[in-house]
């Protein structure tokens, strides 16, 4: 989640939201999580039914996706790796551009 809250942070003043949504857990336990972590630039939500998961076909957490300002997912990624943080921002800005 820093990474994402950092993006987040890098290019709010260009518009761009980051989304984390819970997939996974009780509506306690997501709850819990939200309020010990301080992530002030991202927004939360939680999918209790599974249909988002169900929607983007989420095969593996962490999931992220780059979706563009006409709502296309542009980029995908599962799982969470060294270079992981230096996609995203490499995505973003392309999308930016």
């Amino acid at each position: 989640m820093p990474v994402l809250n950092q993006l987040g942070e890098q290019y709010a003043e260009q518009g761009v939201t980051v989304l984390a949504l819970n997939v996974d857990g009780s509506e306690a336990s997501y709850q819990e999580f939200i309020q010990s972590n301080d992530y002030p630039h991202l927004q939360w939500a939680r999918d209790g039914s599974g249909a988002i998961r169900e929607a983007y076909r989420v095969s593996g957490l962490p999931t992220t996706y780059i979706i563009d300002g006409e709502g296309i997912v542009r980029h995908a990624h599962v799982g969470y790796g060294g270079r992981t943080q230096e996609a995203l921002t490499t995505e973003v800005e392309s999308l930016l551009e």
